[in-house]
């Protein structure tokens, strides 16, 4: 488990507080971490305004084919867990700040993000010039944020993978202010190159008790597909 959250005040506040940002590896994506030579976190400062809302790490992959043949360079992949802020005045600053991060991940890596983006990102829309970003699933409503946040997603050239799949429900939180809308507030963003692997992304069915519903994304480890070869294996980021 790797985790980020603000330095600890001596004074806690009453309510809910934040807890920071958490990747947990499975043994495989530990061995992963282990490859790409455990590089230390890429994180928001933790004196700064908005500490404890990101982390991401470099995996390395050994490239294999699905013939099982390893190809010359390992397959990187950086994931960030990433919780935006609600208040619009902090929005867009946020945002500014999540592109600088992303900039220090390695290159060539393809990027799986984590996201509870509190924002309303809506649906494809035909006259939109973010469709390269969005699928036509989920709830057909945008708000300001979502505007930004599909913005920033289509400058990393990434997709919201959720939005691209068929399911029967999309609600990852419903809100407790009136009128109580469901809204899929919580997203996993991947790279448009890296796409073509990804086989799912839904909701997560063994999530634990939350106000916020678990996402899973399946995707695949494997390059190339052959004729008659069986299914490659997948792999499963939440």
């Amino acid at each position: 488990m790797i985790h980020h959250n603000h330095k600890p005040k001596k004074e806690k506040k009453k309510g809910r507080e934040k807890c920071g940002v958490t990747i947990i590896l499975s043994p495989l994506f530990k061995q992963a971490y282990e490859k790409a030579g455990r590089p230390k976190p890429i994180t928001t400062s933790q004196k700064g305004k908005h500490s404890g809302r990101f982390i991401g790490i470099t995996l390395a992959f050994p490239n294999l084919d699905t013939n099982g043949k390893t190809m010359r360079e390992n397959l990187k992949i950086f994931i960030a867990s990433i919780y935006h802020p609600h208040e619009e005045s902090q929005y867009r600053i946020f945002i500014d700040q999540v592109t600088s991060l992303l900039k220090r991940s390695p290159q060539k890596a393809e990027k799986i993000l984590s996201q509870d983006i509190n924002a309303n990102i809506g649906t494809r829309d035909d006259s939109s010039e973010l469709n390269s970003v969005i699928g036509t699933h989920g709830f057909d409503n945008r708000n300001d944020k979502g505007v930004w946040a599909l913005q920033m997603l289509a400058l990393q050239d990434l997709k919201v993978a959720n939005t691209f799949f068929e399911h029967e429900d999309y609600t990852s939180h419903t809100s407790y202010l009136p009128p109580s809308l469901p809204q899929m507030l919580d997203v996993i963003s991947v790279s448009s190159s890296f796409f073509k692997r990804v086989r799912d992304c839904t909701l997560w069915e063994h999530s634990i008790p939350s106000d916020h519903a678990g996402i899973i994304c399946k995707f695949s480890i494997t390059s190339i597909s052959f004729k008659h070869s069986p299914p490659p294996p997948c792999q499963q980021a939440k």
